[in-house]
């Protein structure tokens, strides 16, 4: 029995206790290793490029650092000559790589294959040509830099090159260069310290001042009740600005006829529009728009009596351009009308802005039944430029590089003050303009200023009218003798005082303006009052304030030195 199954056993094999033949073994082991060799070889070559772009990641942050270290230091020590040689204060130590000929014969010459550019001339001093060494993550690198300047500008190139030794062994170079350009080499450290580029500065202003009439209810004494509510009727006002060095900022604001009522809410909101050459606060390069806004009823209630201020429509425009496509810019004049300056060449950065409104009327204050304020015919414009030299007759003069000029204008058709006391009101302005031109460069014209219209007053029995040119008065009503007598109609009693200021202009700044900046202000003038109306029979008194401003315009520059 055991004989036979012995036989079986061998004829047959025991089923499931086979293995791998060492032939088999050995193929396995081989594709393993192969695979793993393979693998390790992919992931080294990774690791190798991966270092390879950290170096010349480092290379490209040392060359920048290089740039902007020349940069931050004095304009003169970048791009004056000097034998001084390489400041060893900064680790920098002379280098002739890249470099032929020597001395004031030196030119800045690299390989194409490291920074394709025709030669150079060399500018020698304590930052070129210079180098330094500088070891990041185990990897030394050598940063060269060069100042260079332009055979036809006043521009000076800035050059940093770094190099070393890559982990493949290869060599490795990053270059960064730059240019730092001023007009006439700028040269003044006091002014302009650092090596970024400098230029003339110019900064205009013109506008209307904020027109307000107010009413707010007093005590016997005059002191404002504050908790009682007030009204203030607004009229036009229209302002341009502009500054400009290096970047560009325009801003042109519109100002409607509105109300304002005692919580503060007013009618009608400023319009503002901005644009400026600085992407990275703003996109816009130009603006337009159009004023128009309804009129407006706004009312405040003090028990039985009611405080009213309403407009009709006010209409009109905001603009401005960075580069002024078509180099004129429509600005005030000095008769108050509008007239087109010529900025400069056609789509040069000539920039200007401009506000325009008009508000025909009729503009009312009115206390319960009674008008306080009246006014119709309104018109306020402005406009700040900068203007380039002998574009327009009259304008800025032939000096490089032109000036800023601000303009302001304003016109009032009627405007009376308590119509029901007297037969056309306590006093009456009639046909106001006024206006305001300032320029501002390396000449400045004499500022203009102009008022015009006539002023009827009411003495208590007839009327006296003064003209507005050239005034510069008080006139006061009250109890005491010194002017006119109070005025009574019924049982409404108004006292007060109207001041008319002349205008004037003020200079700032030394001649030249290129130590500090030259600034020019003139104004039209100002007319404001406040009164006292008095209803004995309602037991209440009212404060009436009034601002009717004038037009001012502001001119500043400063050129850029040694320009």
């Amino acid at each position: 029995m055991r004989r036979l199954h012995a036989r079986w056993e061998r004829a047959h094999g025991a089923q499931g206790e086979g293995g791998f033949t060492l032939v088999e073994v050995l193929l396995a082991m081989f594709l393993i290793v192969a695979m793993m060799v393979v693998t390790i070889g992919v992931l080294l070559s990774s690791l190798v490029t991966i270092a390879v772009a950290r170096q010349r990641q480092s290379g490209a942050a040392l060359a920048t650092q290089s740039i902007e270290s020349m940069r931050a230091l004095p304009y003169s020590t970048v791009t004056a000559g000097s034998a001084a040689g390489c400041d060893t204060t900064l680790g920098l130590a002379a280098t002739t790589d890249n470099v032929s000929g020597a001395g004031a014969s030196a030119v800045f010459s690299p390989s194409s294959t490291v920074l394709a550019i025709a030669p150079e001339t060399l500018v020698v001093n304590t930052q070129s040509p210079c180098a330094y060494t500088t070891t990041v993550d185990s990897t030394t690198y050598t940063v060269r830099q060069y100042v260079t300047r332009s055979a036809t500008s006043d521009a000076f190139a800035l050059t940093a090159i770094a190099t070393w030794k890559k982990k493949n062994g290869q060599a490795g170079t990053s270059v960064e260069r730059t240019e730092t350009f001023s007009p006439g080499g700028c040269l003044q450290d006091s002014l302009h310290p650092f090596s970024g580029p400098c230029q003339a500065a110019f900064s205009a202003r013109g506008g209307t001042d904020a027109m307000s009439v107010s009413v707010t209810p007093v005590d016997a004494a005059g002191v404002p009740q504050a908790a009682e509510p007030s009204i203030t009727l607004v009229l036009p006002a229209a302002s341009s600005t502009l500054e400009v060095e290096q970047s560009v900022a325009l801003t042109s604001t519109g100002v409607a006829a509105g109300g304002v009522d005692s919580t503060g809410t007013a009618s009608s909101s400023p319009q503002v529009l901005t644009a400026g050459s600085d992407p990275t606060s703003t996109v816009q390069q130009t603006f337009s728009g159009v004023v128009s806004v309804p009129g407006r009823s706004t009312t405040s209630v003090l028990g039985a009596t009611t405080l009213t201020a309403a407009t009709g429509t006010t209409t009109g425009s905001l603009g401005g351009a960075v580069s002024a496509g078509s180099g004129a810019c429509l600005m005030p004049t000095a008769t108050g009308a509008a007239a087109a300056v010529s900025t400069g060449p056609a789509g040069a950065l000539r920039p200007c802005a401009v506000a325009g409104l008009v508000h025909g009327g009729p503009a009312t204050l009115a206390l319960g039944g009674a008008q306080l304020f009246t006014s119709e015919g309104v018109r306020t414009s402005a406009g700040a430029a900068q203007v380039y030299k002998g574009t327009s007759a009259g304008v800025c003069g032939a000096t490089a590089p032109g000036c800023a000029r601000a303009s302001a204008a304003r016109s009032i058709g009627t405007a009376r003050f308590l119509p029901g006391v007297a037969p056309v009101g306590l006093w009456q302005l009639t046909g106001l303009t006024e206006s305001a031109v300032a320029e501002r460069g390396a000449t400045t014209p004499t500022p203009t200023q102009a008022r015009s219209g006539t002023l009827r007053l009411w003495t208590g029995v007839a009327y006296t009218d003064v003209p507005l040119t050239g005034l510069d008065a008080t006139y006061v009503w009250d109890s005491t003798g010194t002017g006119f007598p109070p005025v009574t109609a019924g049982s409404v009693t108004v006292t007060g005082t109207l001041v008319v200021t002349t205008g004037g202009s003020t200079l700032d700044g030394a001649s030249d303006c290129a130590d500090e900046a030259c600034v020019v202000q003139v104004d039209s003038g100002s007319i404001s009052g406040r009164f006292t109306v008095t209803d004995t029979a309602a037991g209440q008194a009212w404060a009436v304030d009034v601002q009717l401003g004038g037009a001012t315009a502001v001119a500043a520059y400063q050129e850029a030195p040694v320009a």
